[in-house]
C-alpha cells in the first residue's frame, strides 16, 4: 500500500506538469487522464480506510482435549491440516496425515526437558506443548533445552503471557514478544482465544474493539519463522470471526492454521461455513464482531 507522502509526491509532480488552468477553455472538470485529474485522484487517496491485504492461504484444524478424536468427522479427508489430541489418541494420531499433535502440559515438565523428550519420543506423535508461560521461573530455557525444531521434531507452543494490570497483556504486545523469543524452538505458535477476552465472563466473548483487534492481528506474524496457530472458542460464528482475522492479518502465510473449538464440551466442530478449502470473499467488521468468508 503506497504511504501518504508518497501519494503527497505523486500528486505534487502531476500539478507541475500542468500547463493550463484548473479550469480552462477547454474544460470545466479535468477530464480523465489528465494531469490534474491525476493529481486530484492521488490526494484523494490520502487518509481514505485501508483495505485490507488480499486473503492468503491458511488452513483449518481441529483440536480436542479431554476426550477422544474417534468421534470427530473430516478427520481422514483432507479437512484439517492440523489436529491435536490426547496422548491416549496417540495411535489414531500417528495414523494422520501429517501425523497429529500429542498434548503434553509444559508446566508438568519444566526443568525436565530430556524427561519430556523421551515422553514425546515414546508417543512416535508431535508435540503439542500447553500452557508455554512466559512467566513461569525457567520456562524459556526450558523450551530452548528441549530444542524440538533442532531435532526435526513439529511442535506446538500454547504461548502465554498475562500480567495483571498491564495493559500491554490485553494489546497483544506482551504475547508478540514471548512468541517471538519461542519462534526458534518451535514449528508453531499458538494464540489461544485468538481475538477474544479470554477469562471475561464468558470465554465466548468476542473482541469488538477496534483497536484491540487490530494489536491481536500483529500476532500472526510475530511468529515467524514458526507458523501461527489460531484458536477461537464458540458457535461458527465465532470460528468465522477468527479465521477471518487470520487470514487478513499481516502476514500471514500459507502453513498458518486456524482452530474453531465448538463451546461447550467436545462436540465436533466441523462446519463447511468455516472450514472452506480457499476462502474468497473474506470480511471483518470488529465492532460488529461479525465476519465473512
Amino acid at each position: 500500500m503506497t504511504d501518504d507522502a508518497t501519494l503527497r509526491d505523486q500528486a505534487l509532480a502531476e500539478l507541475k506538469q500542468t500547463t493550463v488552468g484548473y479550469r480552462n477553455t477547454h474544460w470545466t472538470v479535468p477530464p480523465a487522464g489528465t494531469h490534474w485529474a491525476n493529481a486530484l485522484g492521488l490526494l484523494a487517496q490520502i487518509g481514505a480506510a485501508p483495505q485490507p491485504p488480499a486473503p492468503t492461504a491458511g488452513g483449518v484444524g481441529i483440536s480436542q482435549l479431554g476426550g477422544t478424536l474417534a468421534g470427530m468427522s473430516h478427520l481422514t479427508d483432507g479437512t484439517y491440516q492440523l489436529v491435536i489430541g490426547d496422548q491416549a489418541d496417540a495411535v489414531l494420531l500417528k495414523t494422520l496425515t501429517p501425523p497429529g499433535f500429542a498434548y503434553f502440559n509444559s508446566v508438568d515438565w519444566n526443568g525436565n526437558p530430556q524427561g519430556l523428550l523421551a515422553a514425546i519420543r515414546a508417543t512416535g506423535c508431535p508435540a503439542f506443548l500447553d500452557n508455554v508461560d512466559a512467566n513461569a521461573p525457567g520456562m524459556l530455557a526450558f523450551i530452548q533445552q528441549l530444542g524440538l525444531r533442532s531435532l526435526g521434531i513439529p511442535a506446538i507452543a500454547n504461548a502465554f503471557d498475562y500480567v495483571g494490570g498491564d495493559p500491554n497483556s490485553d494489546n497483544g504486545v506482551r504475547w508478540c514478544a514471548w512468541a517471538a523469543q519461542l519462534a526458534p524452538y518451535v514449528t508453531h505458535t499458538m494464540c489461544e482465544y485468538f481475538q477474544q477476552l479470554a477469562g471475561g465472563p464468558n470465554i465466548t466473548q468476542l473482541r469488538t474493539d477496534a483497536s484491540y483487534w487490530a494489536g491481536w492481528q500483529r500476532c500472526v506474524a510475530a511468529v515467524r519463522p514458526a507458523h501461527f496457530v489460531g484458536i477461537t472458542y464458540g458457535p461458527t460464528a465465532n470460528a468465522i470471526y477468527g479465521r477471518a482475522s487470520m487470514l487478513l492479518a499481516p502476514g500471514a502465510a500459507a502453513g498458518d492454521v486456524f482452530l474453531g473449538h465448538a463451546w461447550p464440551g467436545q462436540q465436533d466442530p466441523y462446519d463447511p461455513a468455516w472450514t472452506l478449502a480457499a476462502p474468497t470473499n473474506v470480511t471483518v467488521d470488529s465492532a460488529a464482531g461479525t465476519a465473512t468468508l
